[in-house]
């Protein structure tokens, strides 16, 4: 009897309603074909964003030249600024996209975005190289040209890449543009902060280390356009080396000492006056701004107990950090210009 009362139960084991579990909340696979092609797709995309903005500090030497227009320190400053706030900042509105999963892509779309930006962005770019190489090689002309052009096969192998990165964990439903949890965790919001005054520092450095050399004449012109490449060729290591080390140590026991290390190399700036204590000096600023580039995501990773609102985190607490790049270059120009049109590297 005790068997068919049992069997005779209202809502029978079987057909108890189950939840139907979250899509990709398996352990991450930490290896694989797959998780490692996202790595590389991930070192294409930074290497075409800020691997372009990096370069700044380049830019801001040539225009200070007034080669081709005559703009003050500060004025100048304003391009590379807003270029690195649109970069971190539209990232506010791409957050909520990522967090869903994908990005839903109709025809019109693809044929204004690649069809018409990409085929007018590649327009302008296609006659000067293919005519630039004839202006230096004549009895070489072939193998030159024939290297050049080598460089499509090559980004036809690379870029294709990218488009293997896939979403692995994604919400169960969809995400607001702000999560207003963010705001009532301290750590989340003391490490936003923190980073925003970092950030300040790194930018100065990496927007007026090529002008600085030549302005004070510690350097010629010709040396001077390499401290930024010599910069970012050690901020690869800061960026590698540490993100290394913060898989055994606490990635914020390395934030720390390379944040109090950034403020130090700004004072270590104004008693340098020799050619070998400037490179020197850019050898470790871009070691250090590696670092303080690299290690923020992990951070903000640990702090987001669910990955499934990560794209949000991230970008809320880069849309905080990103008010300090936009105010660091310009109000850094201001500062060393001292309103009289001398430049003061000590008030800077």
């Amino acid at each position: 009897m005790a068997d068919k009362t049992s069997e005779q139960s209202p809502l029978p084991e079987e057909v108890v309603p189950q939840e139907k579990p979250a899509v990709g909340t398996s352990s991450p696979p930490n290896g694989g074909a797959l998780a490692w092609l996202n790595v590389l797709g991930s070192f294409i995309l930074y290497f075409s964003t800020w691997g372009i903005l990096n370069t700044f500090g380049a830019y801001q030497t040539y225009y200070e030249s007034g080669a081709l227009f005559h703009a003050s320190s500060s004025d100048i400053s304003w391009v590379g600024s807003i270029a690195a706030f649109m970069l971190l900042f539209i990232g506010l509105f791409i957050g909520p996209i990522y967090d869903r999963g994908y990005l839903r892509a109709l025809l019109i779309q693809v044929v204004l975005a690649q069809g018409f930006v990409v085929g007018i962005g590649t327009g302008c770019l296609f006659v000067p190289y293919i005519a630039i190489i004839p202006q230096y090689f004549t009895t070489k002309m072939g193998a030159t040209i024939g290297v050049a052009a080598s460089g499509s096969a090559l980004g036809s192998v690379i870029y294709p890449i990218v488009f293997i990165m896939r979403l692995r964990v994604q919400p169960p439903k969809v995400r607001a543009m702000v999560d207003p949890t963010a705001f009532k965790d301290p750590a989340y919001l003391g490490f936003m902060f923190t980073s925003l005054i970092a950030y300040i520092g790194v930018f100065v450095i990496l927007f007026y280390l090529s002008f600085f050399a030549e302005a004070t004449r510690i350097t010629d012109s010709s040396l001077a356009f390499y401290m930024v490449p010599i910069f970012n060729t050690a901020s690869v290591f800061g960026r590698t080396i540490p993100n290394k080390l913060a898989d055994r140590f606490s990635p914020f026991n390395l934030l720390v000492p390379a944040a109090l290390t950034s403020g130090l190399l700004m004072f270590y700036m104004m008693v340098v006056d020799l050619k070998a204590a400037v490179i020197v000096m850019v050898v470790l600023s871009g070691f250090i701004s590696g670092t303080l580039i690299g290690l923020p995501p992990i951070y903000l990773a640990i702090l987001t107990e669910d990955k499934s609102k990560l794209g949000t985190r991230v970008d809320m607490g880069y849309a905080i950090i990103v008010l300090g790049v936009l105010a660091s270059g310009p109000s850094s120009g201001a500062i060393l210009m001292n309103g009289g049109g001398s430049l003061d590297w000590y008030r800077l």
